[in-house]
């Protein structure tokens, strides 16, 4: 998810969020590793000037978030606060 490549990046947002919508659940067990990546990767995404040029990277990693959001269950706990600041800034901006 944090290869140079736009193409990689965006491969990599659909890959997580079709594992996660249908490798239910032992693509969870991993949400330790995936979703600090996911929301950073979103954060940066948000953050960067031409986003333009990777609003389809954007639309994947929020698909792949959406996935983990409606799965993860009582897990999403540990994500609450960061998923919520994410989305308002992406609201914002």
């Amino acid at each position: 998810m944090s290869d140079p490549s736009l193409a990689v990046r965006e491969a990599s947002g659909e890959t997580a969020g079709r594992f996660a919508e249908n490798l239910n659940p032992e693509f969870f067990e991993k949400h330790k590793e995936v979703m600090p990546v996911l929301l950073k990767n979103i954060n940066s995404f948000i953050n960067e000037a031409n986003a333009e040029k990777q609003d389809s990277c954007l639309q994947k990693m929020l698909f792949a978030l959406d996935e983990f959001v409606k799965n993860l269950e009582y897990d999403i706990e540990l994500y609450l606060k960061d998923i919520c600041t994410t989305l308002v800034q992406y609201a914002v901006s």
